[in-house]
């Protein structure tokens, strides 16, 4: 599926968003838990990504990282990438 600029709006291969959306609570649920600040001594983002930053993997990132963690991560990423 794609917009009328050629890009793709689809929510990847059949299951993967849903896939996705496990690891982004898994994700979530570790910074919330704080098994990431006990393990590292410090908040890390945890990165979700596939071959290409599409969309839904952006979304998985910003769900599965609280409080702005992940956001240095997602601003360069905007300036590399931009929509």
């Amino acid at each position: 599926m794609f917009d009328e600029d050629d890009n793709y709006i689809g929510k990847g291969p059949n299951g993967f968003y849903d896939l996705l959306q496990v690891v982004s609570d898994v994700s979530k649920r570790l910074h919330d838990n704080k098994v990431i600040i006990n393990t590292f001594n410090k908040e890390i983002p945890i990165i979700i990504h596939d071959l290409e930053y599409s969309w839904y993997t952006v979304e998985a990132t910003q769900n599965g990282n609280p409080n702005g963690i992940a956001n240095i991560f997602l601003e360069a990423l905007n300036q590399e990438f931009p929509e």
